[in-house]
Order: C-alpha cells, then sequence, then structure tokens
C-alpha cells in the first residue's frame, strides 16, 4: 500500500493524476529557518525522530499525524494550521 501511494503521490506531484491525492504544501521548512532551530534540536526538544521531522518539512504532506502537528507547533510557537497550506 505504501507503494502505491509514493506512487500516487508522484504522479499528482508531476500533475499526472487529476484530485486522486490531497495534498497540502508544508510551512515546517519556513518555520523552522525563520525560528533558527536545527532538526537535531528540535528531534530532541520535541522526542520525535529526526526522520519524521524531515518527512514533515518535506514540499508536500500527504499524511502527518494531528500529534506530530501539534508537537511541532506546540515547540514552534505557533499554530498547527500556520504549519500547512491547503491546495
Amino acid at each position: 500500500a505504501g507503494q502505491v501511494a509514493c506512487r500516487i503521490w508522484e504522479k499528482e506531484r508531476h500533475g499526472l493524476v487529476n484530485g486522486t491525492v490531497r495534498m497540502s504544501n508544508s510551512n515546517v521548512r519556513k518555520i523552522v529557518e525563520e525560528k533558527g532551530v536545527a532538526i537535531r534540536c528540535l528531534s530532541t526538544m520535541t522526542r520525535l525522530s529526526a526522520g519524521t521531522i524531515l518527512r514533515a518539512r518535506s514540499e508536500h504532506i500527504i499524511e502527518c499525524r494531528l500529534y506530530t502537528l501539534q508537537t511541532l507547533a506546540k515547540f514552534l510557537e505557533c499554530k498547527v494550521k500556520d504549519l500547512f497550506d491547503e491546495e
């Protein structure tokens, strides 16, 4: 199932699928950079894995747990909805 989702995401990313997957644009990278926080520090302080944070920072978010978004928002002192924009 994961491989299928990745293929659909790649197709959507390149405009090959019309409306199959709804993605959101991540603002996590921008917010983290504005705050000047290193991924290692963010990982330590939030107890989220660096991999989880890196996935949340990627350009498009397809799936992210609410707990992850809430944890990042709390540490970055912003609202959960500030972490992404819906397309």
